[in-house]
C-alpha cells in the first residue's frame, strides 16, 4: 500500500487498485482486464510488492516475479519486463531508481525510458559501482570478495 500524489495504490495477489484519497474518482484496476498480455499474473498469483509513479501516465507495478510498465488505464506501457534475479522480499524506489532487495543481495534497476534500440544512455555522467555487504553480527569476515580482473582503475 502507497500513497502518492494524492492517491492510494493498494497491492494485493494478481494485482493492484488505485483509490482517489478525495473519493471524487472510482477506483481503478491498473490491470486491465482487455491487455491480453497480462493474464499470467493473475494465473501464476503473483504477490504485489509495489506500485511506482514513473510520470503521469506511467506507472512501474512490481510483483514478486517482475516489474512491469503500464499506462495510467492499466494496460502495457512498455514491451521490457524487469526480471528479478533473485526472489524480491521489499522494494521501494528512489527516481530514478528501483532498489530490489532479496535475502542475499540488492539489485538496482534505473527505470528511466530506453531508447529505441533498448538501451539506457547514461551520457557517461554515471559510474559503476560494485558494492559488497556483510553481516556485522557474524564476528569475522564471512563474505568472499572475488579477485579484481579487468584493465580499468580499482
Amino acid at each position: 500500500m502507497g500513497l502518492l500524489n494524492e492517491r492510494l495504490y493498494v497491492g494485493y495477489q494478481a494485482g493492484f487498485t488505485r483509490y482517489s484519497v478525495h473519493g471524487d474518482q472510482p477506483p481503478v484496476s491498473l490491470l486491465h482486464p482487455d491487455d491480453q498480455t497480462l493474464g499470467f499474473i493473475a494465473a501464476d498469483g503473483l504477490d504485489a510488492l509495489c506500485a511506482v509513479e514513473i510520470s503521469s501516465k506511467e506507472l512501474l507495478l512490481c510483483f514478486s516475479a517482475l516489474g512491469l510498465y503500464v499506462d495510467s488505464h492499466g494496460r502495457r506501457s512498455r514491451q521490457q519486463e524487469l526480471m528479478w534475479p533473485a526472489v524480491p522480499n521489499a522494494a521501494c524506489f528512489n527516481a530514478p531508481y528501483l532498489s530490489v532487495y532479496s535475502e542475499s543481495a540488492v539489485d538496482v534497476f534505473d527505470v528511466r525510458p530506453l531508447n529505441v534500440d533498448g538501451s539506457l544512455n547514461l551520457l557517461g555522467l554515471e559510474t559503476v559501482r560494485l558494492i559488497y555487504f556483510r553481516n556485522k553480527m557474524a564476528g569475522k569476515r564471512a563474505e568472499k570478495t572475488p579477485p579484481f580482473c579487468g584493465t580499468g582503475n580499482r
